[in-house]
């Protein structure tokens, strides 16, 4: 019998293994001969012993005539997640694998031809960094957001649980619960499992899943991501690190429990939303900026002129208009605070821009969106349940997919637009027609192109676009890709796009504990928090104003107000107090013309038209 191999570690001494690839195979012979050698190039040298640096196909090639000819062909997957077969034949045997692209689909199918060749299927290929290791080799010390999101193609531990994974591969791994929660049911339980000195969080409805979704947590750092029976991990993983999403999705959940403390009757929820932030220069550590609840709209009969009522009080839109809020204080921010020292603090989230004299996003800052479920609309409509949301969508190309849609006023859910309304008249609202709101995945969409900021702080602010959205349940890949970004990608191909205007396509994921539909009323309030409040705000959905009659600071009259606010501290010689809210919107130039880009390309793609609310709720001053 051959010597045992000699693994060199990057990060180590060398370890003997006898698993590791060699340039011999087990085969006998009939009659309980020795090994049978594989038909090495006498010009090539032999292999005796592999470095990690090397790649499957590296070894391949070295242990064949003459390299193989792989058939490529991209066979799957949206356009940022896209999905590659590699197929090759080898001593008479057709071998096909799976990849990223089409240099990961070859590595992994020379992966299974060295399985088959050396006689040891335990190789295991997950990516760039560590290209060929073994199963004990991964460890949550050596592991990293990148080879986090390994491709897997399959998985042979399906019947085991997260928690019987996780104890094969460290029996030292302990359990624990940190919290309980009577009053949030989908989260009720926080446990934390330590696995080598680090810990891993995961929650549930019951201790159960709890603990499975620790386990999952860690066996994702861990870089062995499972699939069992209770797991909504899908075949097409996520392109967020996953210890992000779920350092985002705790954050906001956290920061909730922490704000309700002085709010307890107002804490159910349907949709709870939430703006976070992180910063190169803090270690990532990631900033709750604002959250948000609702998931109604306003009734028809309290449309207001003056600009006073909310119109949706969605969680995501109410956390857009918080940030438009936190835009105007920064603006403000920014103006006053040239020549003086601020560095103690809070990080600032934008900076001037010397190319233009306007704002944008300060460097090394990145804005992550929380949404506890799909978007309402295209991203939730086709994955209505966790299990839809584990399959491919066999009508992919169906026409109902990728169409514009409205809420239902006063209730839940979306419709199609019919006909070619655009615009919707005031009197005939109040004679009774039902007020068209556009879903969530809509206005996603288009903030994809023209920007968090909207139409006025887009005169002193560049285009602000999402990095990355994180759901908390019902995540498809392929159908949010296409609601928030992918339906509108022949906007690339206009060359009338303005500068700083693009289509962003933000990372998309999910957090690895899901957050469980509940079941209850809908609640007739929708909450606001902005970082340093010291309670949250609370709306009347129906009314869109306070429960204490005022209007919000997120209404249209408020932020037009600080609208008028920075355009004078920036320009003095403006006087804004003469323009209307209608007027001011049609002067940002930029704007309007990357909007009628966006139109275009929803006509083009023949998405339906985009309903616009009456004039006059537009006309005050």
């Amino acid at each position: 019998m051959g010597e045992p191999t000699t693994v060199q570690d990057e990060k180590g001494p060398s370890m003997t293994d006898t698993t590791a690839i060699t340039a011999t195979t087990k085969n006998r012979a009939p009659h309980g001969g020795g090994e049978k050698r594989l038909k090495v190039d006498s010009k090539k040298p032999k292999v005796d012993k592999i470095e990690l640096s090397r790649s499957p196909l590296q070894y391949l090639n070295t242990v064949l005539e003459s390299p193989p000819a792989f058939t490529l062909e991209h066979i799957d997957g949206p356009v940022h997640e896209p999905i590659f077969s590699a197929k090759v034949e080898v001593l008479g045997r057709r071998f096909v694998g799976l990849g990223r692209n089409k240099q990961h689909a070859k590595q992994v199918t020379a992966l299974e031809v060295l399985k088959v060749m050396l006689g040891d299927p335990t190789l295991t290929y997950v990516g760039s960094e560590t290209p060929v290791v073994m199963k004990e080799v991964a460890k949550p010390e050596n592991s990293s957001p990148e080879s986090s999101n390994a491709l897997v193609l399959k998985v042979d531990d399906a019947a085991k649980t997260p928690v019987q994974i996780l104890y094969e591969l460290d029996h030292t791994a302990s359990f624990r619960l940190v919290k309980e929660d009577s009053s949030v049911l989908s989260h009720r339980f926080v446990f934390e499992v330590l696995v080598k000195g680090v810990p891993y969080r995961g929650f549930g409805s019951n201790k159960k899943k709890a603990k499975h979704a620790a386990a999952r947590t860690a066996l994702y750092a861990m870089t062995t991501p499972i699939r069992d029976t209770g797991s909504l991990v899908e075949e097409v993983f996520s392109s967020v690190p996953l210890t992000l999403s779920d350092t985002i999705t705790l954050a906001v959940l956290n920061a909730y429990e922490d704000i309700m403390e002085t709010r307890p009757d107002k804490k159910p929820w349907k949709v709870l939303a939430g703006l976070v932030a992180t910063f190169d220069t803090d270690n990532g550590s990631p900033r709750v900026l604002c959250i948000s609840t609702g998931t109604k709209c306003i009734s028809g009969q309290n449309l207001s002129m003056t600009g006073t009522a909310v119109f949706d009080s969605h969680g995501e839109i109410l956390t857009r208009r918080c940030f438009k809020y936190i835009c105007y204080c920064e603006l403000l921010r920014l103006k006053f605070s040239k020549g003086t020292d601020d560095s103690q603090g809070p990080p600032r989230l934008l900076e001037l821009d010397p190319s233009d004299r306007k704002a944008r996003l300060a460097g090394g800052v990145k804005l992550h969106l929380f949404i506890s479920t799909a978007p309402c609309g295209d991203g939730r409509l086709f994955a209505p349940n966790e299990d839809a949301c584990k399959v491919v969508d066999e009508g992919a190309n169906k026409s109902s997919r990728g169409l514009l849609r409205t809420k239902i006023e006063g209730g839940e859910g979306t419709v199609r637009i019919h006909g070619d309304t655009v615009t919707q008249t005031w009197d005939g609202i109040m004679n009774g027609d039902r007020l068209l709101t556009h879903a969530c995945s809509d206005k996603v969409l288009r903030w994809n192109v023209l920007g968090l900021q909207g139409s006025l702080l887009s005169k002193f602010v560049n285009p602000i676009y999402l990095d990355s959205i994180i759901l908390g349940s019902l995540y498809h890949s392929e159908h949010l890709s296409r609601a928030v970004v992918e339906r509108v990608a022949c906007i690339t191909e206009n060359p009338s796009l303005p500068r700083n205007y693009r289509l962003n396509r933000p990372l998309l994921a999910k957090a690895s504990s899901t957050l469980e539909r509940q079941i209850t009323k809908t609640p007739s309030y929708a909450l606001n928090w902005i970082l340093g409040d010291q309670t949250p705000e609370v709306l009347n959905t129906e009314s869109g104003i306070q429960e204490n009659g005022f209007p919000s600071r997120l209404s249209k009259k408020v932020l037009f107000d600080r609208y008028k606010q920075v355009a004078q501290a920036w320009n003095p010689n403006v006087q804004p107090a003469s323009m209307t809210y209608a007027d001011a919107k049609k002067n940002a130039l930029e704007y309007q013309t990357a909007k009628q880009c966006l139109m275009k390309a929803m006509g083009a793609a023949s998405l339906g038209p985009w309903v616009k609310k009456p004039e006059e709720c537009e006309t005050f001053f």
